[in-house]
């Protein structure tokens, strides 16, 4: 039979306790997802609509005062380059539809941009698209400096990004 020992009670006591503290001190906050961004509350307030709906209202706000205008080019930029994406893993990058989802891309980042040229999400995707279209070249000579013509258009931007939001993880992360 054990016997009672109040000191050592009373020290697992305060050791239960303080790690009871420290496990709550870890865990406060770490299931509160962040707070919404402005684009991101502008994108979930469109989220009903089906994806016809969605691009074709984007389209419609592209003439909006700002941000609505700003915020609905940068959407419709990331919403070609993902169906470009898509029709490119089952088509390839050079088909013609995966081109022409490519123009829209670009057309859709570089006029967030020229909307507002310290909006830096744009900035970096714009710098994405470059980089990723430098990668998509074969490497043949005469192609190398049109690579290399895309590479420094992508570093621009980034850079561009970083005057304007020097902890931006993404525009770091890309640059290097």
């Amino acid at each position: 039979m054990r016997t009672w020992h109040p000191v050592q009670n009373k020290t697992r006591g305060i050791l239960l306790a303080a790690l009871l503290a420290v496990a709550a001190a870890l865990t406060v906050g770490c299931n509160d997802d962040p707070p919404l961004t402005e684009v991101e509350r502008f994108m979930a307030s469109l989220g009903h609509l089906d994806d016809g709906a969605y691009i074709d209202t984007l389209r419609a706000l592209t003439d909006d005062p700002l941000p609505t205008r700003l915020y609905a080019h940068y959407e419709l930029g990331n919403v070609f380059y993902s169906m470009a994406v898509d029709t490119a893993m089952e088509r390839g990058w050079q088909d013609p539809r995966s081109v022409t989802l490519l123009d829209s891309t670009r057309h859709y980042f570089e006029r967030a941009v020229a909307i507002d040229s310290t909006y830096v999400p744009a900035l970096v995707n714009l710098g994405s698209y470059w980089g990723d279209m430098a990668q998509n070249l074969s490497l043949g000579r005469a192609q190398r400096k049109e690579r290399d013509t895309r590479l420094k258009n992508s570093e621009r931007l980034y850079l561009q990004a970083l005057r304007h939001a020097p902890e931006d993880e993404t525009a770091r992360c890309n640059l290097g």
